[in-house]
């Protein structure tokens, strides 16, 4: 049985890339249009929208899979030695630990969201002007700092031009697929 668990290679087994299971710690989006979109499609009702909505960016944990209709309870620590749960649509969050050099991102569109996911990782106020005008675009990761939850991010921000700026990992999620002509 022990066998069984570890896998073929005698190793542990790894969780599929991609799989919510319970107890992961994954990022809930910073789009809060993307988090009700995701709700919606899982068949959640807005009663608990603003909550959903306040955490955005923020990490968490799954509590709890419902597989029928792709929804996730998430833990989301509010304060030191307090919690809140509440149910996600599966395409609310993301998981970080893909997050890897060459991947491409979307900025959040909210620029409070941007700076507040800075300072949570200890970016300062330097180029937060460089930040802001990346907001809701698409750009590649250059650099991933897992130590303090930040990636440095190259963003096309005029015809030609663009700039590699740090942000905290709240301020960005994995870029929408690009739908095959």
């Amino acid at each position: 049985q022990q066998q069984m668990q570890q896998g073929c290679g005698g190793g542990p087994r790894r969780r599929p890339r991609g799989v919510l299971q319970t107890g992961m710690e994954i990022r809930i989006r910073p789009d809060v249009a993307n988090i009700h979109r995701a709700s919606r499609a899982s068949n959640i009702d807005m009663d608990y929208d603003e909550r959903r909505a306040r955490y955005a960016g923020k990490i968490g944990t799954i509590a709890k899979v419902d597989p029928r209709d792709q929804s996730i309870k998430v833990r989301v620590m509010v304060s030191p030695g307090r919690a809140d749960e509440v149910w996600f649509g599966a395409g609310a969050v993301w998981d970080p630990s893909g997050l890897e050099q060459d991947v491409e991102v979307q900025i959040c569109p909210e620029v409070e969201k941007i700076h507040e996911s800075s300072r949570e990782t200890g970016i300062d106020t330097e180029h937060d002007r460089r930040r802001a005008r990346c907001a809701g675009k698409i750009g590649t990761v250059v650099d991933v700092d897992r130590a303090d939850h930040s990636v440095k991010v190259r963003v096309p921000v005029l015809p030609g031009r663009a700039d590699e700026v740090w942000f905290g990992i709240g301020a960005v999620e994995p870029a929408p697929l690009q739908q095959a002509a």
